[in-house]
């Protein structure tokens, strides 16, 4: 596996093993005092926030720590299951106008009915007469709206990272700020050992919050010409590249797969791929001769129609989130949310 260009490769391993790096752990001491900083500004912020009331229900899912936790599959199957209950649903992000436009077109594919709109007052004001739920994405630190129902989505592969605050580390709040959510998602727990993943579990009850885990299904791998069953990768060598959050996240399903081999590539989260970029996925396919190479939706929205599938004959690897409790407890996720709502 390997990055996409030599500065770009140099700091991501780094920063995926930076528990075991002495550079990273001095420079997390180092950063402590704008991380002191930034702590007090979240906790004015917080202190000082009036949060609007709208005719809508809120739903905010959002997470407490910086990088790809998988919230936007979770924003996305939540609309799903509100839809499939007659809701009218819409959408605000701030990915609209931003660098986050790629999750944006794949919300627009996947759910053409639903409006997705920014987080800004006057935007949601124009949701009040045609939307019964808003789902706020990103908004757990979003405190001038009212919620309603709150999902915090943690990543269990690196659930509070070095447990400090940016810059010194990667929670976006103080860990405390956990009791504000109604429901928690743990998401990744199979790039987990078990038993820590029972340790996240304990810690998470004195919450004492209902907790649930997304795991993922394998659809069908898509593309411009149709679409192929999973169980044809079995054995077969494969060229698979990602730009996303964790794209670790992204090659583990894909070997649920049980492909021969992965010749894996690792571009920046939110990558934007240029014309240099699409000539150099076509020549790894060319001198690597695999059987099928396969990415992201998320990065394939934003490569559909700038290539010619005949150079390059590229599928998304197409995933459903499954939610389940983490204690066997008898309510549904479905059962629990749409009981928040009532």
């Amino acid at each position: 596996m390997q990055t996409s260009r030599p500065f770009f490769s140099f700091f991501y391993n780094r920063f995926i093993f930076r528990k075991n790096s002495i550079l990273f752990k001095i420079l997390s001491v180092c950063l402590i005092p704008f991380s002191i900083i930034y702590m007090l500004v979240v906790v004015v912020k917080r202190a000082f926030a009036v949060p609007k009331k709208f005719r809508f229900t809120v739903i905010s899912i959002g997470n407490i720590t910086a990088g790809g936790t998988g919230k936007t599959p979770l924003v996305m199957e939540v609309a799903r299951r509100l839809i499939s209950n007659g809701k009218n649903v819409a959408i605000a992000s701030s990915g609209l106008g931003s660098k986050r436009l790629d999750e944006i077109s794949m919300m627009h594919r996947n759910l053409p009915t639903v409006t997705l709109v920014g987080k800004s007052e006057k935007e949601l004001e124009t949701l009040e007469k045609i939307s019964d739920i808003v789902i706020l994405d990103d908004g757990f630190h979003c405190h001038r709206i009212k919620k309603d129902i709150n999902l915090l989505v943690l990543d269990a592969s690196n659930p509070f990272d070095n447990n400090l605050l940016i810059p010194s580390g990667l929670l976006r709040e103080p860990r405390r700020f956990i009791k504000e959510a109604d429901a928690l998602i743990l998401t990744h727990t199979y790039m987990v050992n078990p038993a820590d993943v029972e340790k996240l579990h304990r810690y998470l009850t004195r919450f004492n919050k209902p907790v649930f885990v997304m795991d993922y299904e394998i659809g069908c791998l898509k593309n411009v010409h149709g679409e192929i069953a999973p169980e044809t990768i079995c054995n077969t060598r494969i060229v698979a590249f990602a730009g996303i959050g964790n794209p670790l996240n992204f090659f583990h399903i894909l070997l649920k797969l049980s492909p021969g081999k992965i010749y894996g590539i690792i571009y920046p989260d939110h990558f934007w791929y240029r014309e240099k970029d699409i000539n150099e996925l076509c020549y790894v396919y060319l001198t690597k001769k695999p059987d099928y190479i396969i990415t992201t939706e998320k990065d394939y929205v934003k490569l559909e129609g700038r290539y010619q599938s005949e150079q390059l004959p590229l599928f998304y690897m197409e995933i459903k989130p499954v939610l389940k409790s983490s204690t066997g407890a008898e309510k549904s996720f479905d059962t629990l949310l749409l009981s928040m709502l009532k």
